[in-house]
Formats: C-alpha cells, structure tokens, sequence
C-alpha cells in the first residue's frame, strides 16, 4: 500500500491497516462502529480520497476489492463492497444524500467476528442505534 493511503487514514483512530487479499482491512480504537458517523466518514475521506486526488496515485499498486472497517477486536463493523470504480463513483455524487445512499447500496453487515455478508431484510445491528 501506498503511503496516501496510510497517510489519509492517520486521523482516524485506527488501530491497523492492512491488505489481505484484496481487502482493505481497518480495525479502529472504538468498541462499536457506528455506521453513519465513523464507517462512512472512512470510507470516504481514510480510504476512497486518495483516489479522488489522484486515481493513478491514491493506492499505488493495491489491488483493492473491499474495505472493511470493524471494531477494535474484530467482532463488529461493515464492508464497503468495491474498489477504486465505486470510490471512483462515490467521488461523484451529487451531494450527501447521495453519497450515503451510494454507500448503503454497497454495504455489507460483518458481526460476531464472522466473514462480512449481506444485510438481512430488516436486520440492526448495534453499529446501527
């Protein structure tokens, strides 16, 4: 990985980053994380910025499919399902509304330390309240 992307990431409270198979996975200093605050407000401005200042430069070499953001001990958190084409499109949505809505549409639940899959009908979790 790239230093933009680490360096994009250092306001955050994160515990690490790292790329495991085409995986951006980063683990914050927070017991629960709160989808509209913390997981979208990384996905954003941690993680697909780089790519809006620069597209060839943002993640260097790093082929990213994913990016999964989760507690601090691994149990809870979110995936955002996509890579430098869907943070390239985040990059143009036409305002808040539609970045969230852009972000939900890609979304996947990852709870009780399993691999992230899709939201359920109608299911909560506690990143959620």
């Amino acid at each position: 990985m790239r230093a933009s992307c680490p360096q994009s990431l250092k306001p955050f409270a994160i515990v690490s980053a790292t790329i495991d198979d085409g995986v951006l996975k980063i683990s914050i200093r927070k017991p629960v994380v709160k989808r509209e605050d913390v997981y979208q407000f990384l996905v954003k401005m941690g993680a697909c910025y780089p790519l809006w200042l620069d597209a060839k430069k943002g993640w260097g070499s790093a082929s990213i499919t994913s990016i999964e953001v989760r507690n601090d001990i691994g149990a809870q958190g979110y995936s955002f399902q996509g890579g430098r084409k869907e943070c390239g499109e985040l990059g143009k949505s036409a305002n808040m509304d539609a970045e969230k809505q852009y972000i939900e549409a890609h979304t996947w639940v990852c709870v009780a330390g399993n691999p992230c899959r899709p939201r359920r009908p109608g299911e909560v979790t506690s990143g959620d309240l």
